[in-house]
């Protein structure tokens, strides 16, 4: 997997740093790791020793990785999972009636507080990849790396992120 090299060796970029028009419109994987320094809440254990916390895709990563992972602008996994995990709530009762009952989002201070953090504290990097490579490339990786942010595909997901993200469920839901 010669390609996905460069997805972890690469020259990853800070947040704060990152301009939107650099991000391709093209399909591709995302890697989002910590900052040396920085840290989650103790309670989610120890984060790998490379810092990867995140694995993602997207059909545009611009789209997927600026708009939705990184700015919220609509709901997104890393990004409800960041802010669950940061101990943030969404709203109380926001997903009454709504037709997904995952899709909780934040409250706009509660955003912003949340995307300052992640300008302070994230790293990104990203590769192009074949729309027909995507999903299997995608699965291998979170496979093999285990990062503490992904769920689905991770053969040891957190119970911890589990947890926060129910509370951040019910609680809409309430």
């Amino acid at each position: 997997m010669a390609v996905t090299n460069n997805l972890f060796e690469g020259q990853f970029i800070s947040v704060g740093e990152l301009e939107p028009m650099s991000i391709p419109v093209v399909p591709g994987i995302y890697c989002i790791k910590l900052k040396k320094g920085a840290s989650l809440p103790v309670k989610y254990g120890t984060v790998r020793d490379d810092g990867i916390i995140y694995i993602g895709k997207g059909d545009s990563l611009r789209e997927r990785l600026w708009e939705e992972e990184l700015n919220h602008k609509r709901p997104a996994t890393f990004f409800r999972g960041i802010g669950a995990v940061l101990d943030y709530l969404p709203p109380k009762g926001s997903l009454i009636g709504k037709f997904n009952q995952n899709n909780y989002k934040f409250s706009p201070e509660d955003t912003e507080a949340i995307k300052k953090w992640m300008r302070q504290s994230l790293l990104v990097n990203w590769i192009r990849v074949e729309q027909t490579q995507i999903n299997d490339i995608e699965k291998a990786l979170i496979k093999k790396y285990q990062p503490l942010m992904n769920t689905t595909h991770n053969p040891n997901p957190s119970k911890e992120l589990a947890a926060a993200r129910k509370r951040c469920r019910e609680y809409a839901k309430s």
